[in-house]
């Protein structure tokens, strides 16, 4: 017996993009030049074990625990329960997780940039292509967005697993943040241009072209004492800024200020900015954290300097990104995956993809539905907004499937990892693309599923 369908599955949607090898994460739109015409841009990345083991972590519940006391919410009354089934035994799990990685370890040096054009919104797709420098060399890079620039141009912002100098051997692969542009529609690109000297990213689809025509770029970095790849775990804290470029991408600069939330002289990671123009001039930033909330900060002077960052009310969410789209009719369009704080410590932290609009520039939101879920849940009970903590799955990280007994996911079991979008309006309706795998889709299996949703579904 399948399981019940969402009410978005009324509108079309296809996996663009199956899960197979190569691997294809973080697929980001660009619009193309003519209506209804759209680029997909991803970036293919081989395991260097071809057949990792499926069966090691699909629909399997975690063991049972003991030892530390969590908190929960309750998702009815939001009142605050006690439960104690946290592991105390660090260093197991982190062993688990090291044996993990050597199976389903990636082949750096295999991972390149692809494009394929749809010249119906999304229904079809053309054959993809090779991104390919002048020299006729494929381009090696992640974390990419394709961006339409005042000259007519398309220019990419990503990391380069190449070319970038002097990369930090155990950050990201060495990679770093480069620019490219192109005169033939995304075919063959230019030289790259260094846009930040230092190891950083800019999350997928995130970089952005202002009305006059300034290049922004919003980026982040972890810092570490450890130098290795453990880096990237638990032992960072990582901090956001924009980058932007008022000549097409030839120089860049770097904002003034620096992103993170801090409480009592702690100080806790911001990342993997998204922004989008407020209507008044301003420029809004949306922050993943690891409080089981969004955080907001905004600019007055066009990314140059940032107000410090506050958590979002009434807006549950994991440690994820977001993505930020005005439309047409006015309001502004957030994506995210929208989980509950005792969700995120059970491995459900990226199954539920929602969508909200606000009518007041990001400050209140509304019209909760979801894009992915196992449950019928639309809008998830947030913290109280005096509620202050780091909720992350830290000791047992994985994607888990719900207790066999949990009756409320009655779309249990099924993909786990849906996160990442990207979004594009196009005529009446948004089309929307994010990663879709893992869970019953197997370990280390992600593809590329896109929907086009009604702008008026979306506003309701």
């Amino acid at each position: 017996m399948g399981h019940p369908p969402l009410d978005v599955d009324q509108f079309f949607h296809s996996l663009v993009i199956p899960p197979r090898q190569p691997l294809t994460y973080e697929t980001t739109l660009a619009d193309g030049r003519s209506e209804g015409e759209l680029y997909l841009v991803n970036f293919e990345n081989h395991l260097t074990n071809p057949e990792p083991d499926l069966s090691l972590y699909t629909s399997k519940e975690p063991a049972p625990k003991t030892g530390s006391i969590k908190m929960s919410i309750d998702q009815e009354s939001s009142s605050i329960e006690r439960e104690s089934d946290l592991s105390a035994d660090v260093s197991k799990a982190r062993v688990r997780h090291q044996e993990r990685d050597k199976r389903n370890a990636r082949n750096n040096d295999y991972i390149y940039l692809v494009m394929r054009l749809s010249k119906d919104a999304g229904r079809t797709w053309g054959e993809p292509w090779e991104m390919r420098d002048l020299a006729g060399e494929r381009i090696q890079g992640n974390h990419q967005s394709v961006v339409r620039t005042r000259t007519g141009k398309l220019g990419l912002i990503y990391n380069d697993h190449l070319h970038f100098p002097n990369g930090h051997p155990t950050r990201d692969g060495g990679s770093g943040i480069m620019y490219r542009e192109s005169e033939d529609e995304g075919h063959t690109w230019s030289e790259p241009v260094v846009v930040y000297p230092h190891h950083a990213m800019v999350c997928a689809g995130h970089a952005l072209v202002l009305d006059s025509g300034r290049i922004i770029a919003p980026a982040y970095r972890w810092i570490s004492h450890d130098d290795t790849g453990a880096s990237e775990g638990d032992n960072h804290i990582s901090f956001s800024f924009v980058l932007s470029s008022d000549d097409d991408g030839k120089s860049w600069q770097v904002s003034r200020s620096e992103l993170f939330s801090y409480r009592y002289g702690a100080c806790y990671s911001l990342g993997e900015p998204a922004i989008v123009p407020l209507t008044d001039g301003r420029l809004l930033m949306d922050l993943r954290s690891i409080h089981a909330r969004r955080y907001q900060s905004t600019s007055t002077d066009d990314g140059m300097t940032w107000s410090k960052a506050q958590p979002v009310a009434g807006i549950a969410s994991s440690s994820v990104p977001a993505i930020l789209r005005r439309l047409p009719t006015g309001p502004l369009l957030m994506i995210w995956n929208q989980t509950s704080r005792g969700e995120i410590l059970k491995g459900l932290h990226r199954a539920r993809l929602s969508c909200a609009v606000s009518d007041d520039d990001g400050v209140t939101w509304r019209n909760f539905f979801n894009l992915e879920s196992l449950d019928n849940e639309s809008k998830i009970a947030p913290l109280p907004d005096d509620w202050f903590e780091v909720v992350e799955q830290q000791e047992d990280y994985w994607y888990w499937q719900p207790a066999s007994n949990a009756t409320r996911y009655v779309r249990a079991p099924g993909p786990l990892r849906n996160c990442y979008p990207d979004a594009r309006v196009v005529g009446d309706e948004v089309v929307i693309v994010y990663d879709h795998g893992w869970g019953t889709l197997g370990v280390s299996s992600n593809g590329t599923k896109l929907r086009a949703i009604p702008i008026d579904y979306l506003t309701g």
